[in-house]
């Protein structure tokens, strides 16, 4: 950090998850993305492979790491705001997604048939009903489940699980991402969670969609998950991975690191055992290719303003995609994105 920024800072010199005191792997390393002032370096751990920002923020300066953050822009399930939802105005692709649902996870709406024959056909393919699967945390419908979504953002997420028949609540600690949620109907706590926000066994599932590299006490948080969940109830965690053959690449210019929003960066592994150690049993666990994280590394690499809304063309998207998910399915937990479903 440099004495210019406003933003406090505490030293994290050892492995929060083995001890180990850190090696520093990169240094003098600014925000690529969304312009928040300073210099900052990343620490690792030999034992585990865990990555960590040392110096970290102090939690009372948090938010002003997220005052461009890109949460504050407009929804992409907006068609679920109109006071009049109808499956005709939905968007082909969501069309699709949600006749998969219906058609292999039982879901309780109601799709056209055609739509529903569209569903049984695609979702037979095991890698888009694994994306569908995906896309909404791995749950699986139950009447009257409620959803708590931890930094939930604006929302968007939410909109679509209240659709889709669950009881949603968010917690989130932007203000402004907070208060677009709350002007779209979805309940929600601005600030983090603590042991005393809500009551034991108050959840059938928790969401922490690329939400955990963003904590400064991850193993706690993830035990008060444990403790307001259910028995029987889940826990999904999606976020980017230290082993990605991305991160190897790229290294320092890996959009992962997200200096300095991401405080902790695990690898599968360590987050499994992260799980197990609050108590969690793990259901499923994968890696997988995330063509965003590539386009978003090479900008970051080439100076590029706009790194942060990078996208590459679509021979090149296709093309990485069938390349990296090869080498993923030879090495399984080296993949861009880690999906961790755990069990109470």
């Amino acid at each position: 950090m440099t004495s210019k920024t406003p933003i406090k800072v505490k030293p994290v010199t050892s492995c929060i998850l083995c001890g180990y005191r850190g090696q520093n792997l990169y240094s003098h390393l600014k925000d690529s993305l969304f312009g928040v002032p300073g210099f900052w370096s990343i620490s690792s751990c030999k034992n585990c492979a865990l990555l960590w920002l040392d110096p970290q923020p102090l939690e009372e300066d948090t938010s002003l790491l997220y005052s461009n953050y890109y949460t504050h822009e407009g929804l992409t399930n907006n068609f679920l705001t109109s006071s009049e939802v109808s499956f005709e105005n939905f968007p082909k692709n969501k069309k699709i997604k949600y006749a998969v649902l219906v058609a292999y996870f039982k879901y309780p709406i109601m799709v056209p048939r055609v739509y529903y024959f569209v569903g049984v056909i695609l979702g037979a393919i095991p890698s888009f009903r694994k994306k569908v699967e995906l896309s909404i945390g791995g749950f699986l419908p139950k009447k009257g489940a409620r959803l708590l979504d931890l930094g939930c953002g604006n929302g968007d997420y939410l909109l679509e699980m209240k659709y889709l028949g669950f009881d949603v609540e968010g917690i989130e600690i932007d203000p402004q991402s907070a208060e677009i949620a709350r002007s779209n109907g979805i309940p929600v706590i601005t600030g983090t969670l603590t042991k005393n926000t809500y009551k034991e066994n108050s959840f059938d599932a928790v969401y922490l969609n690329n939400v955990i590299e963003h904590l400064a006490n991850p193993e706690e948080i993830m035990s008060i998950c444990h403790t307001i969940l259910k028995k029987g109830g889940r826990l999904c965690i999606k976020t980017c991975s230290s082993k990605s053959f991305a991160r190897s690449l790229f290294q320092e210019s890996y959009r992962g690191l997200e200096i300095p929003r991401h405080f902790f960066i695990f690898s599968p592994e360590s987050l499994r055992q992260l799980g197990k150690r609050v108590g969690f049993s793990v259901k499923k666990s994968f890696t997988t290719f995330n063509g965003y994280i590539w386009s978003a590394s090479k900008a970051i690499k080439k100076g590029d303003k706009n790194a942060a809304y990078a996208t590459d063309n679509r021979f090149i998207f296709l093309f990485q995609k069938i390349v990296v998910s090869s080498l993923i399915f030879l090495f399984p937990d080296r993949g861009d994105d880690i999906f961790v479903l755990f069990e109470k």
